[in-house]
């Protein structure tokens, strides 16, 4: 039947056309990942087949058990669907594949088909609508607990009418010995009446229940209906075994028929109340498989959607208090909407395109990419795990973003209610990153320009850890404190840190008073007439200029030579305040100019190594004058050729 790898990939081959040729290997890449997906599929579900093929036939004349049977039709049903959850869009080749095995899944239902007829008991159907009926029901079905169950060759009807009410446990009696169904089954019953087919595990044709008001119908073992499903039955509707059926409508009128709990946690299809549409107003608790476009369950607390296959476009909404909403799906392909009233966990969730979730508390922190434009609103919002983005990502409600793994945006990041974030692998470049107006602080690997921030004017505290680029960050006004480390280069050679991560701070940044200089790599540091208190540096720094700054307290000076790079210079010159005493230059080497002047309280200077010092084509000069300083000047000795 197969026809292999290769001959499907000549197909693919022939559909690729005359593109651009980055676009069309691209193309012919994700279609050979697909075919080698969808080959490897087909490969196991033909073993699948060829051993329940086998497994019939040797059951062939003997009578099958319910042990048999279970196993059968759990296995027909995985391998349907296996078959549907198999890629064929837009690939040649696969969809005859596909058709291929859905007729040999056919002629194994045919097969197992035969196997019941060699085992029916009951020729012909079966009909309940009135005492006859039910009186000729006795005299073909055992009742007693010794009596075998049955299979009937033919529909069932059973309709319970006000002459049948009050024989329903006689009723019962016989729709409890059924145990297969070739036909189609049609169960009705009235109020404060029901009827139960306990025993019921396989139908062949379609399957309706109707009841009313307090009238159930409840097939608690039903695992496979080859036709459709049709429940219009009140109260808790549970059948939890069922695993297939060609589809599945659950119908509530509104006088009579009220749901009030589902569960269909087996089924691998998909539970409609009408096209396209799941909606129970008067459910507390819903299990169901697949999910449809629309979910609304206003009352209910409790909803489980079990499968883990994709979860392609739908919206659903729980609106029971404090409920539980758990999403077997980890991959969502289609824009989800999810609206809830507590916590809700989708850790398990990889992938998302357009995702829009409303709840107290989402957690989402197996995301790692969002690929569509996203709003998430809750007091608390987990999305730890995200890398990054291709469009606008919302978060409405979180007073505190934390995003330790992201590293590129490439479209905005809301969070107006957030005064903290922190993203310290993250270095801007496309999208804009919005925080709550009144100050915030933020954390980032790398700023590309301020307007990056689109708060930039009232954020508080920023920390850049490894600043790539010159940023301006004059429009700060309101920053107190500034954590910066600039990139180092990938290799120091003469003048290699003067190309970029230079920083200016100026007057302009009013509201400055702690700035700190982590290790890095910088080529020039210049803080100018500001209201800076207090400085510490690390890391290296080829040039330090640091004047006029006249509430500056204290200077902790601790950076270094870059080795390999050009000599260091440093200027400190006007600063008055009067608790700055002390500059301490020791932890410098290679040191080729240094002026020290007009810092009128300064009483203390720790020079620079003289042990380390620039080469000798360096031009050292050394300027200290007009401070509180004191001290002896010994003159160097000149070099001589001897």
């Amino acid at each position: 039947m197969k026809k292999g790898l290769l001959g499907l990939l000549v197909a693919a081959l022939t559909i690729v056309g005359c593109q651009n040729y980055d676009d069309q290997f691209d193309d012919l890449n994700t279609k050979i990942a697909t075919l080698q997906s969808s080959v490897s599929s087909l490969d196991g579900i033909q073993t699948s087949v060829g051993a329940l093929s086998t497994k019939l036939d040797q059951l062939a004349n003997t009578a099958l058990t319910e042990a048999d049977l279970v196993e059968i039709l759990a296995e027909v049903a995985e391998i349907k669907a296996a078959v549907n959850d198999i890629d064929v869009d837009g690939i040649e080749g696969i969809e005859a594949e596909v058709t291929d095995l859905e007729t040999e899944v056919d002629e194994i239902l045919e097969k197992l088909n035969e196997l019941l007829a060699a085992n029916a008991v009951i020729s012909g159907g079966l009909i309940i609508s009135n005492l006859g009926q039910l009186a000729a029901a006795q005299e073909l079905i055992g009742t007693e607990e010794d009596d075998p169950l049955v299979t009937i060759q033919g529909d069932v009807h059973i309709n319970i009418s006000t002459a049948l009410k009050d024989s329903i446990a006689a009723v019962n009696a016989i729709t409890n010995k059924i145990k297969i169904i070739q036909g189609t089954a049609t169960v009705t019953t009235i109020d404060a009446a029901s009827v139960h087919l306990n025993e019921l595990m396989y139908v062949t044709g379609d399957f309706a229940a109707t009841g009313a008001k307090t009238g159930t119908v409840a097939a608690p073992k039903l695992m496979t209906v080859t036709g459709a499903v049709n429940l219009q039955i009140p109260g808790d509707v549970a059948f939890a075994k069922l695993i297939s059926a060609a589809s599945l409508d659950l119908n509530e009128v509104a006088s009579s028929v009220t749901v009030t709990s589902l569960d269909l946690s087996a089924f691998t299809g998909t539970a409609v109340t009408s096209s396209g549409v799941l909606s129970l107003p008067n459910a507390l608790t819903v299990k169901v498989g697949t999910l449809p476009a629309s979910v609304t369950l206003t009352e209910a607390t409790a909803f489980h959607s079990l499968a883990t296959s994709d979860l392609a476009a739908t919206s659903i909404t729980v609106g029971g208090a404090n409920a539980d909403v758990q999403i077997g799906a980890t991959e969502f392909t289609g824009q989800v909407t999810i609206t809830t009233t507590a916590a809700i966990d989708l850790s398990a969730v990889t992938e998302a395109k357009a995702l829009h979730v409303v709840a107290t508390d989402i957690n989402l922190s197996g995301i790692t990419e969002f690929t569509g434009a996203t709003t998430l609103s809750a007091t608390t919002v987990n999305i730890e795990g995200m890398v990054s983005s291709t469009d606008t990502v919302t978060l409405v409600g979180p007073t505190s973003v934390a995003l330790p793994a992201l590293t590129s945006l490439g479209g905005d990041f809301v969070a107006e209610e957030a005064t903290s974030f922190s993203a310290p692998l993250l270095a801007t470049s496309t999208g804009t990153i919005n925080l709550k107006d009144t100050g915030a602080t933020v954390v980032l690997k790398s700023l590309t320009a301020a307007g990056d921030l689109l708060e930039a004017g009232v954020i508080t505290s920023l920390t850049l850890s490894g600043q790539a680029t010159d940023v301006t960050l004059d429009t700060f006004v309101s920053m107190v404190t500034l954590n910066y480390t600039g990139a180092h280069p990938s290799s120091i050679t003469p003048g290699s840190h003067d190309a970029s991560n230079n920083l200016t701070v100026t007057s302009l940044n009013a509201s400055l008073t702690t700035l700190v200089i982590g290790n890095g790599g910088m080529g020039s540091l210049t803080v100018s007439g500001t209201g800076l208190k207090s400085l510490s540096t690390d890391g290296h720094i080829i040039q330090t200029i640091v004047r006029g700054n006249a509430a500056l307290e204290d200077f902790d000076f601790g950076h270094r030579h870059a080795d390999g790079d050009n000599a260091t210079t440093i200027s400190i010159t006007d600063n008055t305040d009067p608790l700055l005493t002390t500059i301490d230059l020791s932890s410098l080497g290679k040191v080729k100019h240094v002026n020290i002047t007009g810092n009128t309280s300064l009483t203390t200077i720790v020079a620079p190594s003289a042990s380390v010092l620039a080469e000798p084509l360096a031009t050292v000069t050394v300027t200290i004058n007009n401070n509180n300083t004191s001290g002896t000047y010994t003159n160097a000795v000149a070099a001589t050729q001897t």
